[in-house]
């Protein structure tokens, strides 16, 4: 497009296709272009090379693109299709880049059912970048474990748990993620018995209570108490439970008692005595 003086020209064609048009203006070295193509048509049309630094910016019918055949000799070339286009010098803003990890994130805390990890969002290069955190197990993503911390339960048992770091600045986004934990262990179990009265006469009752207990989880399930010959199977309530048994010959008795564990929590057991006089 030649410098002519003119700032601003129009006009149209007749073609068997159909009516061509056109028409363009010139501020500077700015040029804008409007253009409509008819129906079955395609066109290329040239321009004058942009500036360093600016870039056209074209718009279709119904967001269709225009391919661009690329510059030669001051002119840049695009092939259009049918309907109306327009093509306007806009400055060439590169897009930013995305964050990059400059130390990958962390996972610090216990593999153990109950226990409580914490994952580091590791330093990102801008420092400004923003940073959200999901939990994956075996490198698929837990549903709603988007914060920070995170306490494994009986689903991730023999799993391994990492944190996927996804930071945002600009509108652009970057994802690291954790080495993964060991394998998540179950919760350890403590058996407490105690027997009531401690002291009794061959043919009275006594009672054995149990308590099980383990750190950030509710133990479930049964318990086996055995006396003797005598065994009893209870269900855990709160972690607590209780048989009896009535006692027989003379002598010290010893009560074995068995948590047969969880999902979530491992085995224990504990011993207790009573005294038949």
């Amino acid at each position: 497009m030649p410098d002519t003086g003119l700032g601003e020209a129009s006009g149209s064609q007749l073609t068997q296709r159909g009516r061509v048009s056109s028409s363009w203006t010139r501020d500077g070295d700015a040029v804008a272009l409007s253009t409509t193509i008819p129906v079955n048509v395609s066109a290329v049309v040239a321009l004058p090379e942009a500036p360093e630094g600016v870039a056209y910016e074209v718009s279709g019918p119904d967001g269709a693109e225009a391919e661009e055949l690329g510059t030669e000799a001051g002119v840049t070339s695009y092939r259009i299709g049918s309907g109306e286009w327009s093509f306007t010098q806009t400055e060439d803003t590169p897009d930013p880049d995305a964050p990059i990890s400059v130390e990958v994130p962390s996972v610090k805390g216990d593999a153990v059912v109950g226990g409580r990890l914490r994952a580091d969002d590791g330093e990102w290069d801008p420092a400004g970048a923003t940073t959200t955190v999901q939990w994956l197990r075996d490198g698929a993503p837990i549903s709603g474990a988007t914060s920070w911390t995170y306490r494994p339960k009986a689903a991730d048992v023999r799993a391994r748990l990492s944190a996927e770091v996804t930071a945002e600045y600009d509108g652009t986004t970057a994802t690291a993620s954790s080495e993964p934990t060991g394998r998540v262990v179950k919760a350890t179990s403590t058996v407490r018995a105690s027997v009531r009265p401690g002291s009794v006469r061959a043919g009275q009752r006594v009672t054995v209570t149990v308590r099980v207990g383990a750190h950030g989880v509710q133990p479930t399930g049964t318990v086996t108490v055995r006396s003797g010959k005598a065994k009893r199977i209870v269900r855990l309530r709160n972690g607590r439970a209780s048989a009896s048994f009535r006692a027989n010959g003379k002598g010290w008795k010893v009560v074995r008692v068995a948590y047969a564990g969880s999902d979530a929590v491992a085995r224990s057991g504990d011993r207790a005595r009573y005294r038949v006089r």
